[in-house]
C-alpha cells in the first residue's frame, strides 16, 4: 500500500474547506460521507453482527446555506477513485438496481478467498431528483439496504427473480426542509428509513467569503486529498477495538439510554440505532487516521463530540411535519423569528405580512400561542409601536 500524505484525512478536508461558506457540519459530514464511500464493503467491525461503514447521510438547510458548495468538492474526491463506483445522480428504481448487478467485483479480502461485493455510492445535490416524491417503493428498499444484505432477492418483469451478492450501498443528499416534507410522507417520519439517516442540520453560512477561489497551498492540499483517498480504498478486513474503547463505551451507553439527547418522540428508533451510528463513524473516522483498522478511545471521544454535535440541530428538521394543515408553516415562521427576531423581536404585523399567503390574523395568533405555550418563543407589547412583539427564546438553536 503507498504510504499516505497526510496525518489525518478529516483534519485536512476540514482545512480544504476552511475557507467555504457552508456550515461547518456539512463540511464534516460530507467528508465523512466521502470516507464512507472509500471503505465501501472491504471493511466491517463486528458488534452484534458484522456492521458495514456505509451511511445515510442527509444535508438539510434553507435555500443559500451552501449545502452544494459542501457537495461538490467530496464528489469531485469520489470521482478521483476509480475503484469508487458512483451511481447516477437521476435515475430509476430498476436503473438503480441494475447499477447495483454492474458495480460487483471479486476481491481478495482474505489470502486465498474470493470475497464478492456490490457497493455504491450515492451522490444527490437535490435529494428529490434521486428519490422523487413519496417514492414508497424506493424508499422501503433503501431501508433494506443499509444494513448491506449477503444477498438482496428482487424480482423482474421478465427474468424472474434475480439477487445482488454484497450489497452495499452509501449516501449522501442534500435537500431543504421544505422540499423534504413532499419527499418522505408523514407516514415514513420517525422508523423505518428514517432512522437509518444522519440528518445533518443547518440555517446559514459558517462565514462570509467574498472571494471563493481556491489558493496554491489548498490546491496542493486537494492532491494530498486525492491520494491519500486511493489509499483509504486500499484498506480491507475487520476493524478491531482496544481494551481503552471498550471502557469507554460502556458508561457512554448506559447514559444515554436513561437520558436521550433527542427528546422528539419521533427520533426513538434513530436512538435505538444510535449505537450502530457511532460505531460506523468510528470506523470511518480510524481509516481516516491511519490504515492499522483499530478503534481506541480517542477515536471514539472524536467520533461521539461529531455525533452529538449534529445531534443539537437534528431535531429542527421535524418541524413541519405534523396533522394540522398548517404545520410546514409553523417551522417556517419558527424560523423566521429565530433569524429575524432575537435581541429586539419581530412585531406580529411583520409575521403576518410575510405569510400573509399561508395564514390568516386568526391561525397566526393560534400559531403564536402555541409556541409561547411550548416555551418556544415569548411576546410582549411595544407600548411606543403599539405592537405586538415576539422573539425566540432557545437562542443556542438558532
Amino acid at each position: 500500500m503507498p504510504e499516505r500524505k497526510l496525518g489525518d484525512w478529516l483534519d485536512a478536508w476540514m482545512q480544504y474547506c476552511d475557507s467555504s461558506e457552508s456550515p461547518e457540519l456539512f463540511k464534516k459530514w460530507t467528508g465523512v460521507s466521502v470516507l464512507a464511500g472509500a471503505l465501501q464493503r472491504r471493511c466491517w467491525c463486528v458488534w452484534e453482527g458484522k456492521i458495514y461503514p456505509n451511511m445515510y447521510i442527509i444535508i438539510i438547510g434553507p435555500s443559500g446555506t451552501r449545502k452544494g458548495t459542501a457537495i461538490r468538492p467530496g464528489l469531485e474526491l469520489i470521482n478521483s477513485a476509480p475503484t469508487i463506483k458512483l451511481a447516477a445522480d437521476s435515475t430509476t428504481r430498476e436503473a438503480l438496481i441494475k447499477e447495483l448487478e454492474e458495480v460487483l467485483v471479486s476481491e481478495e479480502i482474505e489470502p486465498g478467498k474470493a470475497y464478492m461485493h456490490s457497493s455504491l455510492t450515492i451522490f444527490s445535490p437535490e435529494l428529490t431528483v434521486f428519490f422523487g416524491y413519496k417514492n414508497d417503493q424506493l424508499l422501503t428498499e433503501l431501508t433494506d439496504w443499509y444494513d448491506s444484505p449477503d444477498n438482496w432477492d428482487y424480482k423482474t418483469k421478465n427474468c424472474g427473480e434475480n439477487a445482488i451478492v454484497g450489497m452495499c450501498v452509501n449516501l449522501l443528499g442534500a435537500t431543504t426542509p421544505e422540499v423534504l416534507q413532499h419527499s418522505l410522507p408523514p407516514m415514513t417520519i420517525g422508523g423505518g428509513l428514517t432512522s437509518r439517516i444522519m440528518f445533518i442540520y443547518g440555517d446559514k453560512k459558517s462565514k462570509l467569503n467574498p472571494f471563493p477561489f481556491k489558493l496554491p497551498q489548498e490546491l496542493e492540499l486537494f492532491e494530498d486529498l486525492k491520494h491519500d483517498l486511493n489509499c483509504i480504498t486500499q484498506l480491507r478486513g475487520q476493524f478491531s477495538y482496544t481494551e481503552d474503547f471498550l471502557k469507554a463505551y460502556e458508561p457512554w451507553y448506559r447514559h444515554f439510554e436513561d437520558n436521550p439527547p433527542l427528546l422528539d418522540y419521533r427520533f426513538g428508533p434513530y436512538l435505538e440505532r444510535r449505537a450502530m451510528h457511532l460505531l460506523k463513524l468510528c470506523m470511518v473516522m480510524s481509516a481516516s487516521r491511519g490504515d492499522d483498522l483499530i478503534i481506541d478511545s480517542s477515536i471514539f471521544q472524536r467520533a461521539v463530540q461529531w455525533l452529538e454535535e449534529c445531534e443539537k440541530k437534528m431535531e429542527r428538521i421535524y418541524r413541519g411535519y405534523g396533522r394540522k394543515d398548517y404545520a410546514p408553516v409553523m417551522a417556517q415562521i419558527l424560523r423566521y423569528v429565530a433569524r429575524h427576531g432575537v435581541e429586539v423581536g419581530c412585531s406580529f404585523t411583520d409575521v403576518l405580512s410575510h405569510f400573509i399567503t399561508d395564514v390568516d390574523t386568526q391561525e397566526l395568533r393560534n400559531i403564536v400561542d402555541s409556541f409561547v405555550r411550548s416555551g418556544m418563543l415569548e411576546t410582549y407589547r411595544d407600548e411606543e409601536r403599539n405592537e405586538l412583539m415576539m422573539r425566540y427564546k432557545n437562542t443556542r438553536d438558532i
